[in-house]
C-alpha cells in the first residue's frame, strides 16, 4: 500500500524507467521471457493481432522468408517504426529492444 502511494507521488516518467528497468533486470536473470503492460485497456483500441509492450501497440508479421514487426503509437493509430528479422523471436526481441531504447531517451524531469 505505501509502495502505490509513493509510485503516484512520482512523475509518469521516473514511474515508467523504475518499472522497465525493473522487468530488463528480470529478464536478465532469466525469471520472466516477456511482459505486457496495457494502460486503460477500455480506452485503447489494439491493431490486429497486435499486443501491448510499455504503452505502446507492438505487431509481428511473419513474411516469408523472414518476420517484419511494427511499433504503433498506444492508440494503434500511427506507426513509429518497424524493421525486418530472420525469426520471430528475432523480431520480437529487436521490437521490444527499439521500445526500450525509445523510452530509455525520455527526459526525466
Amino acid at each position: 500500500m505505501f509502495f502505490t502511494k509513493l509510485l503516484n507521488l512520482l512523475p509518469p516518467s521516473i514511474v515508467r524507467f523504475i518499472g522497465n528497468s525493473s522487468f530488463a533486470n528480470l529478464t536478465e536473470r532469466q525469471r520472466i521471457e516477456t511482459w505486457i503492460v496495457i494502460e486503460k485497456p477500455q480506452e485503447l483500441d489494439l491493431q490486429p493481432d497486435s499486443y501491448y509492450y510499455c504503452g505502446l501497440q507492438l505487431k509481428i508479421v511473419p513474411s516469408s522468408p523472414s518476420w517484419n514487426w511494427f511499433v504503433y503509437d498506444g492508440r494503434g493509430i500511427d506507426l513509429i517504426d518497424c524493421g525486418t528479422e530472420p525469426t520471430e523471436e528475432a523480431a520480437i526481441a529487436s521490437a521490444k529492444k527499439w521500445i526500450d531504447d525509445f523510452l530509455s531517451d525520455e527526459v526525466i524531469a
